[in-house]
């Protein structure tokens, strides 16, 4: 007769357990979470690495200006205003 009753911590146990998620599930939320971290550390890295090539290419293009008109300076603008971000 003990054996068959079943207090309220029990209860409330059971029900706890039933509302988790199982291990599987927690482990492929883990996985599709760390594919989505991964991936953005990827753009991230395109990202920065396409910000330095394009402030090299523009300060290539700056200087190239300088090389080709230097004793021109109204001509060297006319012909930077083509390329944006060139000062």
């Amino acid at each position: 007769m003990i054996d068959s009753v079943i207090t309220c911590d029990q209860l409330l146990g059971v029900s706890f357990l039933d509302t988790m998620p199982s291990l599987a599930e927690v482990d492929k939320q883990i996985i599709k979470l760390r594919e989505e971290i991964k991936t953005a550390k990827q753009s991230l890295k395109r990202n920065v690495q396409n910000a330095v090539a394009l402030k090299k290419h523009s300060y290539g293009m700056k200087r190239k200006l300088e090389d080709i008109c230097p004793e021109n300076p109204e001509k060297k603008e006319t012909m930077s205003e083509g390329f944006s971000g060139i000062s």
